[in-house]
């Protein structure tokens, strides 16, 4: 794997988790 390929499978999880945190936000706003 390259190191290109790697950060960008690093970008994507970090962008995952933000977008998690964020719905649990919106959750927690909802109720």
């Amino acid at each position: 794997m390259t190191i290109k390929r790697a950060k960008e499978l690093v970008q994507n999880a970090e962008m995952e988790e933000i977008d998690a945190k964020e719905r649990e936000k919106r959750a927690e706003l909802n109720f």
